[in-house]
């Protein structure tokens, strides 16, 4: 996978983060070799020309928290994704990332973003992820 900007610009403070706030643009390049890496790993026999869902998620997690890292006491709680298409190998993909909600009792506090993803002009999948800190 290649960055081109999630790894290069100052991260962004978690904390820091309010309602309303959407990270800068985070966009990376999965290539052909990244997908059939995947494949060999996960044991697909067959040669695929689109990044699978969930070695693009994963991929996608890693570059926002690359450029936002999570405080040691912050939890995946899930995610609510909706997928549009598919994505060829050595596609540029664009992330969006925004603070919807963040709400605090008993000691933690549960934050929602908003997740877009697109490449080429087009709609790749959007939705929201949770996090408790």
């Amino acid at each position: 996978m290649t960055t081109e900007g999630a790894l290069l610009l100052d991260p962004v403070d978690y904390d820091g983060v309010r309602v309303g706030d959407e990270l800068p643009l985070i966009s990376f390049v999965v290539t052909r070799q990244d997908v059939e890496d995947y494949r060999d790993a996960v044991g697909t026999p067959e040669t695929r020309p689109a990044i699978a869902t969930m070695h693009l998620l994963a991929i996608t997690l890693a570059a926002i928290t690359a450029r936002m890292p999570l405080p040691a006491t912050c939890v995946h709680v899930g995610q609510e994704l909706e997928w549009s298409r598919a994505v060829r190998a050595d596609a540029t993909i664009d992330v969006r990332f925004a603070l919807v909600s963040r709400r605090s009792a008993g000691g933690s506090t549960l934050s929602a973003f908003s997740l877009h993803l697109s490449s080429a002009g087009g709609e790749v999948a959007r939705g929201r992820i949770l996090l408790q800190s």
